[in-house]
C-alpha cells in the first residue's frame, strides 16, 4: 500500500492525526527501533537462505519455481535492507533542501523504494501460485511448452511493475514543503485518493487473495484426484518393480514437499498483511480515523512478513532444512573441536 501506513507526522511525512502532546514515552521511536531489528534479522535470515540455496546441487536453476523461490528470497532480502534504511533516517531525520531533499523525501521518507520490494514480492508470490496451479493441473502443456526465458520474464515482470506502480504514484503525490516531508498527501482531490486506495486494495490483495483460493482449491482436487488413480495403478499391477515405485513415490513427495512450502508462505503472507491492508482501506474509504495503536500492530504484522518467510524455508523446505542441518552440525563440531583443543593445550 506503498508508503501510506508505514510513515507518520512523526516521520516528517504523512499523517492525519497528531501525537497527543502529554506522552511521556517515545512510543513512535521505539516502534521505529522494532522495524530497524525486524530488517537486521531478515537481512541475516534471507541472506542465510540465499546462501544455502545458492551453494546446494539439487538447484535447478532452469526450473520455474526455484526461480520463483530464489526471487522471492531476493525481494525479502531487498525489503530488509531497505527497512534498515528507511527507519534509520526516519530515527535520525535531516532537514530536506532543494533536489536531494525532494529526492530523499520520495524514496527514503516516503519509502518509495522500500515498497518495490514488498509490492514486487506480493506479485511474485502470485506467480509462485500460478506457477504451482499450472504444473500440477495442467502437467502436460507445462511439460512441453515451458521454456527458461519464460521465468526470467516472470521475475523482470514483478520488478517492474513493483517499480512503475510505486514510481508513478509516489512522485506526483509528494512535496518538501519548508523542510518537512509531505508523501504520499498531494492528491488532486479526495476522489483520487480514494480510488487508488480501492484499487491498490483490489490489485494487491483482494486478486492475490482470490488467485490463491482458486489455484490451491483446484491442485488439491486434482491431487487427490492423481492419488487415487496411483492407488488404483498399483493394486492392478502389484508386481510393478520397485524401482519405478521408489521413483514415483520420491517424485510425489518432493512435490508434496514443494506444496507444503508454498502455502505455508501463502497463509503467512494472508495472516501478517490482512490487518495493514483492510485498516488502510477503511481510512481512506469508510474514514476510520488515525489510530496509533491499531498502526503499530498492522505495521508490524506486516513487517514480520519480511523476515519471517526465511524460516518458513528452513522447516519446510527440504532442500534448505538438510543444507542448513549440515551446516548445523558442522558448526557445532568445528566448535567442539576446538573447545577440546584449547583445553588440551
Amino acid at each position: 500500500m506503498s508508503s501510506h501506513l508505514f510513515t507518520t507526522d512523526d516521520d516528517q511525512s504523512t499523517a492525519t492525526t497528531n501525537r497527543p502532546q502529554s506522552d511521556t514515552f517515545d512510543f513512535g521511536l521505539l516502534f521505529r527501533g522494532v522495524i530497524v531489528t525486524f530488517g537486521i534479522v531478515g537481512i541475516l535470515a534471507n541472506g542465510l537462505v540465499i546462501s544455502i540455496l545458492a551453494s546446494s546441487k539439487e538447484l535447478n536453476k532452469n526450473k520455474l519455481f526455484n526461480v520463483l523461490l530464489v526471487n522471492q528470497m531476493s525481494f525479502d532480502l531487498y525489503s530488509s535492507v531497505m527497512l534498515v534504511i528507511t527507519f534509520f533516517f526516519k530515527i535520525f531525520p535531516v532537514r530536506l533542501k532543494g533536489a536531494v531533499g525532494y529526492w530523499l523525501c520520495v524514496l527514503i521518507y516516503g519509502e518509495t523504494i522500500l515498497w518495490f520490494g514488498l509490492n514486487g514480492s506480493m506479485l511474485n508470490l502470485a506467480a509462485i501460485t500460478v506457477e504451482r496451479y499450472v504444473k500440477i493441473v495442467f502437467s502436460t502443456w507445462y511439460k512441453k511448452r515451458f521454456r527458461a526465458w519464460m521465468a526470467y520474464c516472470t521475475v523482470a515482470f514483478t520488478w517492474l511493475t513493483a517499480a512503475a506502480i510505486n514510481i508513478s504514484v509516489s512522485f506526483p503525490t509528494s512535496a518538501v514543503v519548508k523542510g518537512r516531508c509531505w508523501s504520499w498527501s498531494i492528491w488532486p482531490n479526495d476522489a483520487a485518493k480514494v480510488s487508488y486506495a480501492v484499487l491498490y486494495f483490489i490489485f494487491y490483495f483482494f486478486n492475490l487473495v482470490a488467485i490463491f483460493i482458486y489455484c490451491y482449491s483446484r491442485i488439491l482436487l486434482v491431487v487427490r484426484r492423481q492419488a487415487r488413480v496411483m492407488q488404483g495403478h498399483q493394486q492392478q499391477q502389484p508386481s510393478c518393480s520397485t524401482a519405478a515405485q521408489t521413483s514415483q513415490s520420491m517424485q510425489l513427495k518432493m512435490q508434496a514437499n514443494v506444496m507444503k512450502t508454498v502455502i505455508s508462505l501463502t497463509l503467512f503472507f494472508v495472516v501478517c498483511w490482512t490487518p495493514n491492508n483492510v485498516y488502510y482501506l477503511l481510512q481512506n474509504v469508510a474514514r476510520v480515523p488515525f489510530n496509533y495503536p491499531a498502526y503499530y500492530v498492522t505495521v508490524s504484522m506486516a513487517l514480520v512478513n519480511v523476515c519471517g518467510n526465511p524460516f518458513i524455508y528452513a522447516t519446510k523446505y527440504e532442500v534448505v532444512k538438510n543444507k542448513l542441518k549440515k551446516l548445523i552440525t558442522r558448526v557445532l563440531v568445528s566448535s567442539t573441536v576446538s573447545i577440546q583443543t584449547g583445553r588440551d593445550n
